[in-house]
């Protein structure tokens, strides 16, 4: 959930960057309009004084919105870098669990093999002791045939 929160934060931030970049295309387009309109009032003798402020402004304006497109750049590279730390670490996390999962695997296979030696074992000693049972029982059986003759 927090990598697709820094998922949408990234793609969010690249919107921002987007709009940013296109407000900085038209806020150079606009100093290259006023420009051109100086250059034109120069030649006209026109208000050199209003296009002057007015360039000005558009060349803050630019400076700004320059601005503001480096730190969502720096933004959106910070979150890249915080989200690869995050996949790396998850990705650690799932080796290592993984890992203690294999050994606890191997850990029960080894008790399931050790009770099943004991079972057959304990079958060897049951039927070893059916059949000492059995030639007791046959033994007594002849016993009690030979008492009757």
């Amino acid at each position: 959930k927090e990598l697709e929160a820094k998922i949408t934060q990234l793609e969010q931030s690249e919107k921002v960057n987007s709009k940013r970049d296109r407000q900085l295309e038209e806020a150079t387009a606009a100093v290259d309009r006023l420009e051109q309109e100086l250059r034109a009032a120069k030649q006209q003798g026109g208000e050199l004084d209003t296009l002057r402020q007015q360039l000005d402004n558009a060349t803050k304006e630019t400076a700004v919105a320059q601005r503001a497109a480096e730190r969502s750049s720096l933004a959106a590279q910070q979150l890249q870098k915080q989200l690869k730390e995050q996949e790396s670490s998850a990705e650690q996390k799932a080796s290592v669990k993984q890992s203690a999962s294999q050994q606890e695997l191997a850990r029960l296979q080894a008790k399931v093999q050790e009770h099943q030696q004991e079972v057959g074992e304990l079958k060897r000693q049951l039927d070893q002791e059916k059949k000492q049972a059995e030639d007791q029982k046959r033994a007594a059986a002849r016993a009690a045939a030979g008492k009757q003759d």
